[in-house]
């Protein structure tokens, strides 16, 4: 009976555990998450992509550094990982699997990797390259970038005016 007791209470304490807590946010603000995108996007090659346009993508992917995603993985994008990904992965409570990166200018520069040799960016890659962002945000929503986010190029050009 006693140990009945004791599994009862085990059981009881497994249950009432509290959540944990994802890490501190890396960016204590939206000033903190700009600087950070920006330093690194300083430091590689963005083959012809503005920082600006990959900054607005990164804030709205991570909610301005403060998603578990993000915090987890300093996945600036939310690209998953397919099974070509040989890097460290993340499994979200979602169960989409995310690449993880060791900084931010490595995550910017698969980012940017991405979208200048995939074929289905192609139109958003030439739109960047003309400084279009209009078009650059409308040929990533095309491409199937976010999904089924009908508003995706849309909440990416509300982004790009608050940093403007």
């Amino acid at each position: 009976m006693i140990v009945y007791a004791l599994a009862g209470v085990a059981i009881v304490a497994a249950l009432t555990k509290p959540t944990p807590k994802p890490a501190k946010k890396v960016a204590g603000s939206r000033a903190d998450f700009k600087k950070i995108v920006l330093d690194a996007a300083a430091n590689i090659d963005m083959r012809g992509i503005p920082p600006l346009y990959a900054l607005s993508m990164a804030a709205l992917e991570t909610g301005w550094g403060t998603g578990r995603v993000y915090l987890q993985t300093k996945n600036l994008f939310s690209i998953t990982a397919g099974s070509t990904w040989r890097g460290a992965t993340y499994k979200a409570s979602t169960g989409f699997v995310f690449r993880v990166y060791s900084t931010h200018a490595d995550a910017l520069a698969d980012f940017v990797r991405l979208i200048s040799t995939a074929k289905r960016y192609a139109a958003a890659y030439a739109a960047a390259r003309r400084n279009d962002a209009a078009g650059f945000f409308n040929g990533v929503q095309q491409a199937g970038y976010a999904g089924d986010d009908a508003q995706y190029a849309a909440k990416l050009g509300r982004t790009l005016e608050v940093l403007a």
